[in-house]
């Protein structure tokens, strides 16, 4: 094992600790045989962001963009993931909308006394 692999290690697992705390990530393994597993965000079976380290950097790769952004330090990505981490969702939206739906329609409905 090179240097550059024991120091990915250890950045790997700042990087668990800081996403096993957050809400909606989850460690998932790589569809490609032999590669690591990476740590993904998303909602509905869907991954929107997902984190890797390789070479001494964090990377998140950005789904909707086909992006990939290089972070330095678990502190980089915190903030990162602060800025952006809701704006790769669209799921609260949708649920809101339907909570709103059953609200404005089903529920004043169910609600009426002259039913």
């Amino acid at each position: 094992m090179t240097v550059a692999h024991r120091h990915d290690d250890g950045l790997w697992e700042e990087v668990g600790e800081a996403l096993q705390a957050r809400h909606g990530w989850s460690l998932q393994a790589s569809s490609t045989p032999g590669a690591p597993p990476s740590w993904c965000f998303g909602s509905g079976g869907e991954v929107d962001l997902s984190v890797s380290v390789d070479e001494g950097s964090i990377w998140v790769y950005v789904m909707e963009t086909d992006q990939d952004v290089r972070l330095a330090g678990p502190n980089e990505l915190t903030e990162w993931l602060d800025a952006n981490e809701a704006a790769s969702l669209n799921d609260p939206l949708e649920a809101g909308e339907v909570v709103g739906e059953l609200f404005h329609g089903k529920f004043v409905e169910w609600g009426r006394s002259d039913e």
